[in-house]
């Protein structure tokens, strides 16, 4: 993403050693990183990342599989009870 290949990014199934220093890149840059639920740092135990600038991370949120209808907006996620999160 920082030389402009990619407008976001989305992946599954990584380790932390493989997302942590591009995470650090992006949030410094203004972008926004998330799992596929929408939790800011849950990338780094699930593997699961959405990346991108708040727009493009949005419509990630969006996008097929693995489960669109759960991915939130951080702002969203602070400001919803943990039992909306956790699913039950």
């Amino acid at each position: 993403m920082a030389a402009g290949v990619f407008e976001g990014f989305s992946e599954l199934s990584l380790g932390p050693w493989d997302v942590a220093g591009g995470a650090l890149l992006i949030r410094e840059a203004g972008g926004v990183v998330t799992d596929w639920v929408g939790r800011e740092d849950g990338f780094l135990t699930s593997g699961n990342i959405l990346a991108g600038p708040p727009g493009v991370h949005e419509e990630l949120c969006r996008s097929p599989p693995p489960r669109p209808s759960t991915c939130q907006p951080p702002d969203a996620i602070r400001a919803a009870p943990s039992s909306e999160l956790s699913g039950s």
